[in-house]
């Protein structure tokens, strides 16, 4: 298993402090272990989202137009 060594926000150092003592994780080892894995599974499917995009959804577009000769004002 490989080692990582992080700065984070007092902020994230305390919510991951609360999850293990209110016995969400038994470690910070282990919360954040999981939570990473969470985290990257999460960026990878939106990772896949973004390589094959939502027909119905058009990012120049909002309104969601897709006749090239129709404007959206």
């Amino acid at each position: 298993m490989g080692t990582i060594e992080a700065q984070v926000p007092d902020q994230l150092e305390h919510e991951i402090a609360r999850l293990v003592e209110t016995g969400d994780f038994t470690s910070e080892a282990e919360a954040l272990e999981s939570l990473i894995s969470t985290g990257l599974t999460a960026h990878k499917a939106n990772a896949r989202h973004d390589d094959d995009p939502d027909p119905d959804y058009a990012v120049d577009d909002p309104v969601g137009h897709h006749n090239e000769d129709e404007y959206a004002f």
